[in-house]
């Protein structure tokens, strides 16, 4: 079990604890350095599974619903079983260029949307450049990629740099919605096929991220877009699951969908 995978269990059962309550539980258990533990929970903050108040942490509520709503839909999937192509699917990937060849070629050969209308409904917590980058690629891989596909985007926080990010989308013709409450972190879904990541950035390539996001200027968008392509090559880790549950789709499309109605 990793560092991270043991403070979620932690703090499953009690909270909110402090860094040093944390790292003393976990240092009675396995040795591990207080800098590893200080490590990882920071990750699991910046990845949205931890939140920090008044010094002391707790699991974010928000993701623990969207894990709820996962693990609903593999319960469901393993109480019913399906044909085995309709197994719920996890993959590693370790650049987000890879995770966009993935998804291109998962697209080209119609994997992701096998049967219903061609919608993608996506909730992300954040608006990086990095969404204009991979939709603008998308669009010129695929011609009609846009015209051919109804998307729409809502986005929990609202900085100039989301708002930038929505602006050129929108200039694509995507829909999309800023500054909106959600009840998944990092999620789409499209056709048949709800899709859940979660990013585990090394520390640098997220300081360099956070940075970005808030010192992010209007007048340097280009600038930021260049650097967002150099960032699509960086080493990461990315979880991406693959889930086919009814329950998640229709609730992923209906919270979205009615933020345009």
């Amino acid at each position: 079990m990793s560092i991270k995978d043991i403070i979620i269990q932690i703090l499953l059962e009690k909270y909110p604890l402090s860094l040093k309550e944390i790292s003393t539980i976990i240092r009675k258990k396995r040795k591990v350095s207080y800098q590893a533990v200080h490590k990882a929970i920071t990750e699991l903050k910046n990845c949205g599974i931890t939140v920090r108040t008044e010094g002391k942490y707790r699991l974010d509520t928000d993701w623990i619903k969207s894990q709820h709503h996962f693990y609903s839909g593999a319960m469901k999937k393993y109480i019913e079983p399906k044909p085995s192509d309709d197994k719920v699917q996890s993959h590693w990937f370790t650049t987000v260029r890879s995770v966009q060849e993935f998804l291109i070629n998962a697209y080209e050969k119609n994997l992701l949307n096998r049967i219903g209308p061609k919608r993608i409904c996506i909730q992300v917590r954040r608006l990086f450049p990095v969404v204009a980058l991979i939709f603008t690629h998308l669009n010129t891989k695929f011609k009609s990629f846009l015209k051919e596909n109804e998307v729409y985007i809502l986005c929990r926080t609202n900085t100039l740099s989301d708002r930038w990010t929505a602006k050129y989308l929108r200039s694509l013709g995507v829909n999309v919605k800023t500054g909106v409450h959600i009840s998944h972190y990092n999620s789409a879904v499209y056709g048949d096929c709800a899709i859940l990541w979660y990013f585990f950035h090394p520390p640098k390539v997220q300081k360099s991220l956070e940075s970005t996001h808030a010192k992010f200027n209007q007048k340097h968008s280009l600038t930021s877009l260049k650097l967002t392509d150099h960032f699509l090559n960086k080493g990461i880790n990315m979880y991406l699951i693959l889930n086919r549950s009814n329950t998640l789709i229709e609730d992923l499309h209906t919270t979205t969908l009615n933020e345009f109605n």
